[in-house]
């Protein structure tokens, strides 16, 4: 179960549902104080992304997945998966503290028309399908109630060890890429993946709902990056009284989610 409830923490913390981007962006306090916004980011790495930057990567991903299924490791972290369980009243209790949150961040900000605000406000942003692909990331493979769930289960178990490998200190990657931006280019693939999968999907309403969420993948996958930015200002001193009051509503998010998961597993053992 705690495998099972961390990984919902992280979808809904990410405020991009299963399709959250694993690993950590690098601090940037110590960059210059020009703010970045995740949609300008995200931006250059669909470019490059198109561009093939990350192609010899992506083989080289694809190399190792297929060795780990060799070795029988891709079928034991399908089996570390509990299977699909009913996250109805989680998701219900985490999108109450969101909307909370969401108008703590918005007021925090009000009258401000700075980069900062922008990116605070485009954290407040809601998304009616983030958590589309959660379930799946609970079950193993084969267990989906037809074949369009299969293919999407399997789909996330690949990713998932991707992600994971991606993360290994001895994983060979270029010098000149970064590592975070590979995370965004792995989800970016795996959005096309699944989209080429759908095409011979059965479900018409989960194909739908499929397509529209990847019209959105882009602008989640900057709101993840702007989260994380304002998740620094937790560990970050300021003085100014905007980002001091944004990094003290964060911090109430998290605890009131730490609590959340907490009297969740109590009542789930």
């Amino acid at each position: 179960m705690k495998k099972t409830i961390s990984i919902a923490i992280a979808a809904m913390l990410c405020m991009s549902g299963a399709f959250a981007v694993e690993g950590n962006r690098p601090n940037s306090s110590e960059q210059v104080e020009y703010i970045q916004l995740g949609a300008e980011q995200i931006a250059q790495i669909r470019k490059d992304y198109i561009a093939g930057r990350y192609n010899n990567f992506l083989r080289k991903m694809d190399h190792s997945y297929d060795e780990a299924i060799d070795k029988e490791q891709i079928l034991g972290l399908g089996k570390m998966r509990r299977g699909a369980i009913d996250l109805n009243n989680w998701h219900e209790g985490v999108n109450k503290i969101k909307e909370e949150t969401n108008r703590e961040l918005i007021q925090a900000v009000m009258g401000s028309d700075d980069r900062f605000s922008t990116k605070v406000r485009n954290v407040a942003t809601s998304d009616g399908l983030e958590n589309l692909f959660v379930v799946y990331r609970q079950m193993q493979p084969g267990t989906g109630k037809n074949a369009d769930e299969n293919a999407l289960i399997a789909i996330d178990l690949e990713y998932e060890y991707k992600a994971i490998h991606l993360d290994q200190p001895k994983t060979d990657i270029s010098k000149d890429l970064n590592i975070q931006d590979l995370h965004y280019a792995l989800k970016m693939e795996q959005m096309d993946k699944i989209l080429l999968a759908t095409q011979s999907f059965v479900d018409a309403e989960l194909k739908n709902a499929i397509h529209q969420f990847a019209k959105d993948l882009d602008a989640r996958l900057a709101r993840h990056i702007d989260l994380l930015d304002l998740r620094k200002l937790t560990l970050e001193k300021n003085t100014d009284p905007v980002k001091i009051r944004v990094a003290t509503i964060m911090q109430s998010h998290y605890e009131k989610i730490q609590e959340l998961a907490r009297s969740y597993l109590a009542s789930n053992r």
